[in-house]
């Protein structure tokens, strides 16, 4: 068997710098010995390095420091000089609770100031956990330098302060963003690997964004021209793509260089095995990523103005709440952004940074903060939109799948590859997930020497969790092929190997397998197939409805609307 970087993809995967080379980027990127085995206050890091039951954080605060429970929200205020005295009671208030310490700044300190003197002594001269920097770079070449510059000089003054030891991070820097393949425009350097202290990645995952390219980019069908995407349609385009970009941080964070399309492949079975296990991998930073459900602010290929847009392109629904199929439309649904949640944690992600989506359904309902921190919660938990446990012929896939996380596991899927049978059940060619508007993650238990153990389900060492979701506007059946080495295999499976997997466009699925004798050969034995998710209305429109603008005060809403500026939520009129 042989690592195979799948050179007869596409060009874009062709231009991307060799895995050799990226593995020796890793190496000039220091190695956190105090972070990333270490415990943390996001809710402890098992001995690989991998988060458990992390607190999340959000922009907006409103509904941070209110449940001490895993998977609730962290207060993050924003720290200046100006604001430092209201920020030490947050952050006084948080520590008596039990919350970790995290504070956002999007400005230079004053040497000396209030702020930086806030740095030194908060938590008994502890200082705080974790900083994220909102000094977003520009993509006018003239001024990002400037940016860089702020960056450097905020990293410096922290480090001079008595919290050197927070995990920090600046608003969409992270590694190998030079030679990301989802962006529309990547910059010439990665500004995450150019500056010296930052040991935390806040890439921007927000599905409409003009970051990423769009199917029929500049009001064209063409659907390469002018950074356009492959995707079949646009929700796939926006469910595919920001986790494509997630899977590029992971792999850089792992010292596994920028490509995508990095797999072993069994010439002789003709399987293919995208999965990583990171045992004896230290990861070089801590990821925290930046997500939401929707946000086309600045993106001339999504606007919602009458008349600006293509048939084809349009968001379905839209003019006729009463479209008896509302799963047809083109908006990320309720159920799709608590799959992608899914996804990120199965490929990575340490914890979240919430942005507020600014959604309508189609009778001009807002969707709520409160409802997008369920739907990120169920994601990332992996139930039922009411809380409760996924289950099926009396199998817990939410406790299975916990309980990989609660201990030693492999990443299933690091790729941005999917294969798929053709009519007659044989498996064809790996393709581009984006192409397909396919995309599956998945996590495996393994055992204290790295690999996963014959078993029964329920046994986290034995047992694989997989969400698998058809974006695209066809059914399909998916070739899961090998995952560490092994055969993943259903019995009634069309596929004539047996590892083929129907899903129906717009579904998506959770699989749960056990490692298994079948014959003479251990596979992952399918146990139960639960679809998942299934809110999947994807009617309304992605543009700011006032009601929701009226529960904030003045002085938020003035700094809500400086972020929708720079990269936030649209205001584009619904057509």
């Amino acid at each position: 068997m042989q690592r195979s970087s799948s050179a007869q993809l596409d060009k874009r995967v062709g231009n991307m710098r060799s895995t050799e080379s990226k593995k020796k980027d890793g190496r000039r990127r220091r190695l956190l010995g105090r972070a990333i085995v270490a415990a943390l206050a996001i809710g402890g890091m098992t001995s690989t390095g991998h988060a458990a039951s992390p607190y999340f954080f959000s922009w907006s605060n409103a509904n941070a420091d209110t449940s001490n429970t895993a998977g609730s929200i962290a207060s993050s205020p924003v720290l200046s000089d100006q604001t430092a005295s209201t920020v030490a009671s947050q952050l006084a208030y948080s520590a008596a609770h039990g919350f970790p310490l995290a504070v956002i700044i999007n400005q230079p300190l004053q040497p000396g100031g209030p702020a930086v003197q806030l740095l030194n002594s908060v938590n008994n001269g502890a200082g705080v956990q974790y900083i994220f920097l909102d000094l977003e770079p520009s993509k006018v070449a003239s001024t990002s330098g400037k940016v860089a510059t702020e960056v450097s000089t905020v990293v410096s003054q922290v480090q001079a302060t008595n919290s050197k030891s927070a995990y920090i991070g600046n608003f969409n820097y992270y590694p190998s963003q030079n030679t990301d393949p989802t962006s529309s425009s990547p910059p010439a350097v990665s500004e995450y690997e150019a500056t010296a202290g930052l040991n935390m990645t806040n890439e921007q995952l927000y599905p409409g964004s003009p970051d990423y390219r769009t199917p029929g980019a500049a009001g064209t069908n063409t659907k390469l021209a002018n950074g356009g995407s492959t995707a079949p349609n646009i929700r796939s385009a926006l469910f595919t793509l920001p986790i494509e970009r997630l899977t590029l941080v992971t792999n850089s964070l792992y010292g596994q260089g920028a490509s995508l399309s990095n797999y072993t492949y069994n010439a002789s079975t003709d399987r293919y095995d995208p999965s990583f296990d990171p045992t004896g991998h230290t990861k070089s930073g801590l990821n925290i990523p930046w997500v939401t459900r929707f946000n086309n602010y600045g993106n001339p290929a999504l606007t919602n103005v009458a008349g600006t847009k293509q048939t084809p392109f349009i968001f379905n629904g839209q003019t006729n709440p009463n479209d008896p199929n509302p799963a047809d439309g083109q908006l990320p649904s309720r159920g799709d952004f608590s799959a992608q949640v899914a996804q990120y944690r199965m490929r990575g992600a340490d914890s979240l940074s919430m942005f507020l989506a600014s959604v309508t359904d189609q009778y001009k309902n807002a969707y709520t903060e409160s409802m997008q921190e369920s739907d990120m919660q169920n994601g990332w938990n992996y139930t039922n939109s009411n809380g409760s446990a996924i289950t099926k012929n009396g199998v817990n896939a939410t406790t299975i799948t916990q309980s990989i996380f609660a201990g030693k596991y492999g990443f299933a899927n690091l790729t941005d590859l999917i294969r798929l049978d053709n009519s007659a059940g044989k498996a064809m060619a790996p393709t581009h997930a984006e192409a397909a508007g396919i995309i599956w993650s998945g996590v495996y238990g393994e055992a204290a020497t790295g690999k996963p153990t014959l078993g029964s389900t329920g046994v986290a060492a034995s047992t694989m969790s997989i969400i698998l979701s058809n974006m695209s506007s066809s059914s399909a059946t998916v070739d899961l092929g090998n995952v560490a080495g092994y055969s993943v295999y259903d019995p009634a499976s069309p596929a004539l190997d047996k590892s083929g997997f129907n899903v129906m466009a717009g579904q998506h699925l959770m699989l749960i397998f056990s490692l298994k004798m079948v014959g003479s050969s251990p596979v992952w034995d399918l146990s139960t197939n639960n679809i998942v998710f299934t809110d999947n209305n994807r009617f309304g429109t992605g543009t700011p409805e006032p009601a929701s603008l009226g529960i904030l005060g003045i002085g938020a809403l003035g700094l809500l609307a400086r972020r929708r500026r720079r990269h936030g939520v649209s205001a584009l009129s619904p057509l």
